[in-house]
């Protein structure tokens, strides 16, 4: 193992800067991507009265972002309830099936973003 010191204060101060600048954008594309997951699970949630479907929100985490919803049901119609509740018990995945769906497409636009910047 080795270790390189920069002692040029005006080049470190640069590297740190070009280093913001590209998390900054990427987190930017990132949420992009999260919003067309969201508006994608709004798209295809079952609706009875537009609850969940208006509750499903993106929330920036640690260099990220989530995706999902504060409804007391939301587990129940993404996972199904327990067996022996009625007809309304089946999965009915919503989140799950939208982040399938723009995973690729938002993996290739970062990954271009980056081959851009660097």
């Amino acid at each position: 193992m080795f270790r390189v010191e920069v002692e040029d204060k005006e080049l470190l101060a640069k590297v740190r800067k070009a280093k913001q600048e590209v998390y900054r954008k990427v987190m930017g594309e990132l949420l992009i991507g999260a919003k067309e997951i969201q508006s994608n699970a709004r798209e295809i949630v079952p609706v009875k009265d537009g609850h969940l479907q208006d509750s499903i929100v993106t929330d920036p985490v640690e260099d990220g972002f989530k995706i999902g919803s504060n409804s007391d049901y939301r587990n129940y119609i993404e996972f199904g309830k327990p067996q022996g509740t009625g007809p309304n018990g089946g999965p009915r995945p919503y989140l799950r099936p939208a982040f399938h769906n723009n995973k690729e497409k938002i993996r290739k636009r970062v990954q271009a973003l980056i081959r851009k910047l660097l």
